[in-house]
């Protein structure tokens, strides 16, 4: 019996393996844009209500307050979680009250706009904040209908797919995404910040489809709650 035996591989040259090396980092620099393009997802904005993010940097105020005073949303709701920093030195200890309390010092009327706090949790908080606004709209008889969810770019898809995941099928979600001030399609690579946003947003929504987010998790009910105004009753919903 033969334990070993001698056989002819065939290797590539030096000149083989740079040229494919060279091929290869080519074709990733030509695809660097494309990572960003399927990260953000736009949609007509027409809808019954626009909900903000919270976490919404200071940059994208100008947009959101053209979309908070818009006359074609009923109501403007603000979602988010527990603030990470600053929290001990301001009134409002949440996302989403913050941004509730950024649109009425900027001019929104106080009753126009509601906070749907989430809960602290380590993981799937956008997600989490989705449920609490699913929980509102079960409170408050809201079955169907369609929300602008306004959110960063790169950030769209994701929020999309969460969001539609806890409203369910009767309320359609539309996206209506906000770029960076600090980077874009052309340039992300080059930045430490961009690099970080769009990897980091890939390996996020790689865990959405691998790791199916939990509906069992216990929301928090809002702080402030004395201000929600009447949501009144949605029209069914026209073609989405």
């Amino acid at each position: 019996m033969r334990w070993f035996q001698v056989r002819k591989v065939w290797c590539p040259t030096w000149p083989t393996v740079l040229l494919v090396v060279a091929i290869a980092a080519a074709a990733f620099r030509f695809c660097l844009p494309w990572w960003f393009d399927l990260l953000v997802v736009q949609d007509d904005p027409a809808a019954d209500y626009v909900v903000i993010e919270g976490w919404l940097p200071d940059f994208t105020l100008p947009q959101v307050l053209e979309l908070a005073t818009n006359p074609m949303y009923r109501t403007v709701i603000t979602t988010g979680g527990p603030l990470e920093r600053g929290s001990y030195l301001l009134a409002h200890r949440t996302y989403a009250d913050l941004m509730r309390a950024t649109l009425i010092a900027a001019g929104v009327p106080s009753n126009r706009v509601v906070s749907v706090p989430a809960p602290a949790v380590r993981r799937d908080r956008t997600f989490q904040s989705a449920l609490a606004l699913s929980r509102f709209f079960e409170g408050h008889g809201v079955a169907t209908g369609r929300i602008a969810l306004v959110t960063m770019d790169i950030h769209s898809r994701r929020s999309r797919r969460l969001f539609q995941r806890a409203l369910g099928p009767n309320i359609r979600v539309a996206m209506v995404p906000i770029g960076s001030s600090d980077f874009d399609r052309t340039d992300w690579w080059r930045s430490s910040e961009g690099c970080r946003a769009v990897v980091g947003e890939w390996l996020a929504w790689c865990s959405v489809w691998l790791l199916h987010p939990s509906k069992t998790a216990t929301i928090s009910p809002p702080r402030e709650s004395n201000h929600e105004p009447e949501l009144g009753a949605v029209p069914p919903p026209t073609a989405f």
